[in-house]
């Protein structure tokens, strides 16, 4: 019993920690959707990969340069949020991230790169407000809620008083 109660404040607890990180991933993808943005030129680009539990992931590296208020500066992010390092689409192939780099970051392509006023080094190319990070979260945050619920009601059910009842024979 005492298990279950742990269990229960820890999946509420972490349910709505969770939500909270959604929520702020969310409110952050979309504050960026005013960022002011400007042209720039891809330097250099490749396709990335990584092996992670026997599986091979592939996405587009991307570096570019670009220009705000005569600085000259470089970024390599490509979206604010997302699951491959610096926020790139993941694929299952090589072929399908090459079309995807060939197609948008191949080397001296034009981009439209977006930074933030505040700080301009802070740069990306693509806006993602339903990242894969934001719907992992919320989706982690939904079920850890779900099963705090689930201990809940099983705890209520186990902790009900018992009232005894007594049958009285009428004559």
């Amino acid at each position: 019993m005492r298990i279950l109660r742990i269990l229960k404040d820890l999946c509420l607890f972490q349910g709505w920690i969770f939500i909270a990180a959604a929520v702020i991933i969310c409110w952050q993808s979309v504050r960026t959707i005013a960022w002011p943005t400007t042209e720039g030129t891809v330097s250099r680009s490749y396709v990335a990969y990584q092996e992670v539990m026997g599986k091979t992931w592939y996405w587009p590296k991307v570096w570019y340069d670009y220009e705000v208020e005569d600085r000259k500066l470089s970024a390599e992010n490509i979206a604010f949020f997302g699951m491959a390092p610096f926020g790139a689409r993941i694929f299952p192939t090589w072929e399908e991230a090459n079309v995807v780099l060939q197609s948008q970051y191949a080397e001296e392509r034009t981009v439209t790169v977006r930074y933030n006023p505040s700080n301009p080094l802070n740069a990306f190319l693509v806006v993602r407000v339903m990242s894969a990070d934001f719907i992992f979260v919320l989706v982690a945050g939904i079920i850890l809620l779900l099963a705090g619920w689930l201990c809940t009601l099983t705890l209520r059910g186990k902790t009900q008083p018992v009232i005894a009842t007594r049958q009285v024979r009428r004559s």
